[in-house]
């Protein structure tokens, strides 16, 4: 089942752009998290279904009306949940986006070894990204919308569209549909 929320996320001051700055990581070694030199969850918060996209709506009210546009980040494969949120969180600094930035988050494994294990969770994950896509479409104000996805999230994502292509009230939302490294095999892609 689908679970909503916010996430907040520091960008510390030395970023560069293109970058998650995150602390040195080598298999059982870790470096502790700096807020002036990594990206850091600062607050993950759920937010249940409808007072999600009230929240959602909420923000939308406090945004010029050229700023009611949204993005959704699909991360790819080997991502993990707080991974998504500083890449999402990045993209949105580096774009200097005004609207409201949003994350879509499957289950992936978050290993390398667990290509397999990922591809069969994205069969399970397209109706639900489907579902959450049509909820940001009719209820969280955004009156643009552009999908933003990463290799396997990419066939997420496509799979969501085709099922998408059959709600024709919601399709002038859809703005731009970028799909950076995707994983999905051509003939998928062309149909």
């Amino acid at each position: 089942h689908l679970i909503t929320g916010t996430v907040t996320v520091s960008i510390p001051p030395v970023h560069q752009e293109g970058k998650v700055e995150r602390p040195f990581q080598w298999w059982v070694i870790k470096r502790a998290e700096d807020p002036k030199k990594h990206f850091v969850l600062t607050e993950v918060k759920v937010e249940q279904g409808n007072d999600f996209y009230g929240a959602l709506r909420s923000a939308y009210d406090q945004r010029a009306p050229e700023d009611h546009t949204a993005f959704v980040f699909i991360h790819g494969f080997n991502v993990e949940f707080d991974d998504a949120a500083y890449r999402t969180a990045q993209l949105a600094y580096d774009l200097d986006f005004k609207g409201v930035p949003i994350m879509y988050s499957w289950p992936s494994q978050g290993r390398l070894l667990g290509y397999n294990g990922d591809e069969e969770t994205t069969d399970w994950s397209a109706p639900h990204l489907q579902d959450f896509l049509e909820r940001i479409a009719r209820e969280s104000g955004a009156v643009k919308i552009n999908l933003i996805a990463h290799s396997m999230g990419n066939r997420v994502l496509t799979k969501a569209l085709v099922a998408l292509g059959r709600e024709p009230d919601i399709q002038p939302q859809f703005e731009n549909v970028i799909m950076a490294a995707p994983d999905v095999n051509a003939y998928t892609f062309t149909d």
